[in-house]
């Protein structure tokens, strides 16, 4: 716990992965501490190979991907319109 408090006060994203089971305690100590996580992410080992699932999403985060999500689709929406409007006619040379 001691070394999640300074990745927390980071400028960036902070991402907590935990071994599964252990993802209550791992929010309930980052509330605890006030260690602002921005997802939590839990593993385990299938075989040879490592599974991760989220966890937890901090409403922070989910609402700033939702703005980021609405304004990619403003700007294809933009994009588009522009792209469907008539063609300019442009000008011959003479020969």
């Amino acid at each position: 716990m001691a070394e999640w408090v300074p990745y927390g006060k980071v400028r960036g994203a902070f991402y907590l992965y935990v071994p599964a089971g252990t993802t209550d305690a791992a929010k309930r100590l980052c509330t605890e501490y006030r260690v602002p996580v921005t997802e939590i992410w839990s593993y385990h080992a299938v075989g040879e190979q490592m599974r991760f699932t989220m966890a937890f999403r901090s409403s922070e985060t989910a609402s700033r991907a939702g703005q980021a999500r609405s304004l990619r689709s403003k700007t294809k929406s933009k994009a588009k319109a522009k792209t469907t409007g008539k063609p300019k006619a442009t000008a011959k040379a003479k020969a």
